[in-house]
């Protein structure tokens, strides 16, 4: 301790002497302090201990009539020094405690989550159908449990979005077969029929055929390259009460007559604050514009000729129901 206690105090230091009544200028900075300077000085006795010693000159008239010497009690530095380390000491192991316990409720928190949500992560790449163990944190209202719940929803997102393109093959590998496999009769039958009026007729089987194949590819592009779109795009706020008054004024516009001016009437239901925010939704106004104008031509299509099509929002529980 010594060895590491001279680290931080000077090595070179004086050895203070008591010379009892013996003359006063033998210590320097009484001598210093004769010649009008004040001096203090820190040194070592020859036991060790640190003392600080200071010598002031007695002045009358600006002329030096003496000096003044005054000296620490044997270890009061050093005791000052060593209530310091023990404070020092103190400080250091309460901030440990602290740090420790810190580090403790930062992996509780944090660390360990975030753990359970990157081995959740490797098993779902491994198994998608792990997905539905992902797991939840519903008594952190942290950014840790936004995090997991945000995850756990794309992560069931991806899912279904998986699903729905298996079941969307299966439904094309289907609606493809069977034209192709009509095709394929009618053309091995082309081989043995001699009849030319049969021949003609499996001619125009083998067209429709293609016709309808070729339908089938192009619905299937369009509905793919409609998904990716819709994938890519962001989303924004969409009114659909403007958007459905807009649609139903252009089918008025088209579809009127002078006896049945307005086909379409856009029936807006509007609550207490519905009339302020609107009917307001995220998603693409172009496609919910197109499935409106879908619904709304279909329904006309199968109304009377005066009838009408009425239009209905209302606000169900937080959703727009049409």
């Amino acid at each position: 301790w010594t060895r590491m206690d001279s680290l931080f105090m000077p090595s070179n230091l004086p050895v203070y002497r008591e010379i009892g009544y013996g003359k006063g200028r033998a210590y320097a900075e009484v001598a210093a302090a004769l010649q009008g300077q004040a001096m203090p000085m820190l040194m070592v006795n020859d036991r060790g201990s640190h003392m600080v010693s200071v010598a002031v000159p007695i002045q009358r008239m600006k002329a030096v009539q003496g000096a003044l010497l005054l000296s620490t009690r044997e270890g009061e530095i050093d005791g000052i020094r060593r209530k310091e380390r023990h404070l020092y000491t103190w400080i250091f192991i309460v901030a440990a405690i602290v740090t420790a316990l810190t580090a403790l409720a930062l992996a509780g928190t944090i660390a360990r989550p975030v753990r359970k949500l990157s081995e959740a992560a490797i098993a779902v790449k491994r198994n998608i159908g792990a997905a539905k163990n992902l797991p939840t944190f519903p008594d952190q209202k942290d950014e840790i449990g936004q995090m997991a719940s945000a995850f756990r929803d794309m992560t069931l997102a991806l899912y279904k979005r998986i699903e729905l393109s298996e079941k969307f093959a299966a439904d094309v590998a289907h609606e493809l077969k069977n034209p192709v496999t009509a095709v394929r009769s009618a053309t091995e039958s082309l081989s043995y029929v001699k009849n030319e009026k049969d021949r003609e007729e499996l001619i125009q089987t083998i067209q429709v055929d293609l016709r309808r194949l070729n339908k089938l590819i192009t619905d299937i592009s369009n509905f793919s390259r409609l998904d990716a779109e819709l994938t890519l795009n962001e989303a924004e706020a969409v009114d659909l009460g403007t958007l459905a008054a807009g649609i139903a004024t252009a089918f008025n516009d088209m579809r009127g007559t002078s006896q049945n001016p307005k086909p379409v009437i856009a029936d807006i239901e509007f609550g207490r604050d519905d009339q302020l925010r609107g009917y307001l939704v995220s998603g693409h106004e172009s496609r919910l514009g197109q499935v409106l104008t879908n619904l709304v031509d279909n329904a006309l299509s199968f109304s009377p000729p005066k009838g009408r099509v009425w239009v209905r929002l209302k606000d169900v529980g937080g959703s727009i129901q049409i």
